[in-house]
């Protein structure tokens, strides 16, 4: 769950970013929804593994 700041924080990078306010229910739900995103894509690499980058 977010608080009540991470929701205004929310909506403000939206606004700064796309140039619309939205309602502090959609702040949640897409915020919400983006953390859900990022818990399964981003994980750490297991101990020993190399980062492979060129």
């Amino acid at each position: 769950m977010l608080s009540d700041e991470m929701v205004e924080k929310f909506r403000e990078l939206y606004r700064k970013r796309y140039g619309e306010d939205i309602s502090k229910e959609d702040a949640l739900m897409q915020g919400t929804a983006l953390l859900r995103m990022m818990k399964v894509i981003y994980r750490p690499l297991p101990k020993g593994e190399k980062k492979h980058t060129q």
